[in-house]
């Protein structure tokens, strides 16, 4: 509000539920254990680029949850997490799961895990006393009450669709037609073709393609949401730009006021049909210029074509190019400025 009163430009990173879609043509393995990274070890899913839920189409969702539960096992061992160990400063810590920001947030994680959804990993262990919620993977539908807020925790929604298509379809009919769009959308397929598919066909603020979260890493790349997700963008550069004006300035040097110049003369009245006809050919010339550009390449093959053909036909040309040297050019210069 202060800022409209004062007609201040505005940044915001907000957040949004993040798609995570895995096509038939992931690399399974590939996908499972950077989204299981992506999600626990990134703050326990507490960023707002954290992978919210994973559209996974039908044909490859019982080899992707298999190769998912490997990857949680294999990088968060329950053993780890379910006896925690005490450490000197009398924090108890749950191996390499980190613990919710506060018992409310806690409780709220664990409220969203409800008979809507099924768990298929996870789930028995949490401590909400002491802010641990423990990885947890469930089934879901557009109806379950996980897919209706950010989950922002360990908790990862499986929701499965029959295709790509089915996927644009589930995030543009249930988010994006209603401006929420996702700050982060993360594709996981090794086909182009998908990847533009998606990508032009549902808007976010980044993506990430065959992985999850260092697009946010890289100050190169701008960061920053779309619609509900935020708006405008910072990192590097492009923060500075934002905070910046760029300020167009023209400076004159020309102080003519004679007539006969042909700037005064088309810039100031009486006008008439000859200065009409003059300012049309001149918003013609970028119009030309484009279209100049786009022979170029036609005319770089076109010359050295003509050249070699030409040559191949007058042999005697090549002998005289051949016999051409500095001395025999200085010499034709200085006989034509005679």
């Amino acid at each position: 509000q202060a800022a409209a009163k004062h007609l201040t430009p505005v940044l915001l990173e907000l957040g949004g539920k993040n798609p995570t879609i895995v096509t038939k043509n992931a690399h399974i393995p590939s996908a499972a254990l950077r989204i299981a990274w992506g999600k626990i070890t990134g703050n326990a899913g507490q960023l707002c680029v954290s992978p919210d839920y994973i559209l996974v189409e039908e044909s490859v969702k019982q080899q992707f949850t298999n190769e998912l539960f490997k990857a949680l096992d294999k990088l968060y061992p329950l053993s780890t997490y379910s006896m925690p160990s005490l450490e000197e400063s009398g924090q108890t810590m749950y191996g390499d799961v980190g613990k919710m920001i506060s018992v409310e947030y806690a409780q709220r994680v664990t409220d969203l895990i409800d008979s809507t959804c099924q768990i298929i990993y996870g789930g028995k262990t949490h401590k909400v006393d002491d802010r641990f919620v423990a990885p947890t993977v469930v089934e879901a539908n557009a109806d379950s009450n996980i897919m209706k807020s950010e989950i922002f925790g360990p908790v990862l929604a499986v929701v499965t669709v029959p295709n790509v298509q089915g996927a644009i379809d589930f995030v543009n009919t249930h988010y994006s037609s209603k401006g929420e769009h996702p700050l982060a959308m993360y594709i996981f397929s090794k086909s182009k073709e998908e990847q533009n598919q998606i990508m032009t066909s549902i808007p976010s603020g980044m993506c990430a393609i065959n992985d999850v979260l260092k697009q946010s890493a890289n100050y190169h790349l701008p960061f920053g949401g779309i619609g509900a997700s935020g708006m405008n963008t910072y990192y590097g550069k492009f923060g500075f730009d934002f905070y910046s004006h760029y300020r167009g300035t023209l400076v004159e040097n020309n102080f003519s006021t004679q007539k006969f110049d042909p700037t005064v003369w088309l810039t100031f009245p009486p006008y008439d049909g000859m200065k009409l006809f003059a300012y049309r050919c001149i918003s013609k010339f970028p119009l030309i210029l484009d279209n100049i550009k786009k022979v170029l390449p036609f005319v770089k093959v076109a010359i050295p074509f003509c050249a070699a053909m030409y040559l191949a036909n007058h042999p005697a040309m090549v002998d005289m190019i051949l016999d051409l040297n500095i001395k025999k050019i200085l010499k034709w210069i200085s006989l034509a400025w005679r």
